[in-house]
Order: structure tokens, then sequence, then C-alpha cells
């Protein structure tokens, strides 16, 4: 399979951490490679790579930061003794959503339509964040450590599914 793709189409979808950390190479001049927006093909395991395949496209970055938090969520949640409750940690959860930013590089210049669509993100972003720290938290020892964990429930009500 064929797929070709520009820097602003990995951009706009929200992949540009994973494509400079999995498939960009160290020699590419990253500031002119994103100004130049030049079609490319990119080979088909990198695309699984850094999940184009699988990606919706949609310009609502609001949207697209609460679906990656739910992976996450869905990835790495553990299950607390006793009481059956699904729980992330917390410093694992926090280093996760800090990485939302690092997703549109700072090099990249969208039109007037996705940069009105970006603010909306980064002040969503920034209202997430912050309730982050105020969330209750268990501690839970074990062999590595000991560690803050939350409950996946109360993430999920910090979310906010407006229509942006």
């Amino acid at each position: 399979m064929k797929i070709f793709i520009t820097p602003d189409d990995i951009i706009k979808r929200g992949l540009w951490d994973r494509y400079a950390k999995y498939v960009l190479t160290k020699d590419v001049d990253v500031d002119t490679f994103i100004k130049e927006n030049k079609e490319f093909e990119i080979h088909e395991d990198d695309a699984l790579v850094i999940g184009i395949i699988k990606v919706v496209e949609t310009d609502n970055l609001c949207h697209r930061f609460n679906e990656w938090i739910k992976e996450f969520l869905i990835t790495h949640k553990m299950v607390m003794d006793k009481t059956d409750t699904l729980v992330v940690k917390k410093k694992n959860f926090i280093a996760h959503v800090d990485k939302f930013p690092k997703k549109f590089p700072k090099e990249w210049t969208p039109d007037a339509h996705w940069r009105s669509r970006l603010d909306l993100a980064l002040e969503y972003y920034n209202r997430f964040r912050p309730k982050i720290d105020d969330l209750e938290t268990a501690i839970f020892t074990d062999t590595t450590g000991t560690h803050e964990l939350i409950k996946i429930n109360q993430i999920k009500k910090i979310l906010e599914f407006k229509n942006y």
C-alpha cells in the first residue's frame, strides 16, 4: 500500500510527537521539513507505528485530546486491591497529559481555522491539567516503590465533552 502524506497532515491529526520520535531521522531539519510541507511517501510499517492508519480526521482537537486520554486509561489501568477499583499511576498519567502540547510543534504555522482549533485545545488542556493535582489519590506500595494512584472514574469526571 502506498501512503502519501504531508507534515501538515501528520500535525493536524495530532501525531507529530510519535512521528518525530519513531520515524523522523536525526539528519532532517525539522523547521524546513514543516515549512516546505512537501508530500512524501510513508512506509506502511511507519504509518502503523505512529497510528496514522487508525486516526479519524477531525478538526476537533479537544475531542482528540479526550480520545487520547481515554486510550491511555484503557492501556494503563490497574485494579486496586480488594475494591476492584480501576486506577492509574498519577505520575504516569501526568507525564502523558503533559505530552499533549508537543503534538503540535512550534515550527508549524497553521492557517486561521486550525489556529483557532489549536487555541481551543490548548485552553482545554490548561483547564484540565491543574484539575489532576486536585484529584484524590490512594497510596500503593509494591516492590518497585510507593505510588500515588488516581481512580479512573475521577479522571473521566473532569473530562469535558462539549461540542467545540
